[in-house]
């Protein structure tokens, strides 16, 4: 990202890519991290759990449990969600 900062010109955003239907409850949650300012906290921390997990977070339910374990209130998540 160096070629970002050097640039005053560009402005660097991330966005969630969905190549499967399921894996619109992700991006979601990418947005919702993101409209808490929590994306940078969590964002790692759910692709680790998604990728190196037996069991990973893909449902509302286990999404909102991993949340809250991370900072998110229930209630923001279904607020927000």
């Amino acid at each position: 990202r160096q070629w970002v900062n050097a640039k005053k010109d560009i402005t660097f955003e991330r966005v969630p890519v969905i190549f499967e239907e399921k894996w619109d409850i992700f991006a979601k949650v990418y947005y919702l991290t993101k409209a808490f300012n929590k994306e940078n906290e969590i964002g790692p921390k759910l692709f680790d759990a998604i990728q190196k997990s037996a069991n990973p977070p893909d449902s509302l339910e286990s999404l909102k449990s991993f949340l809250e374990k991370n900072g998110i209130k229930s209630s923001d998540f279904e607020s927000a969600y």
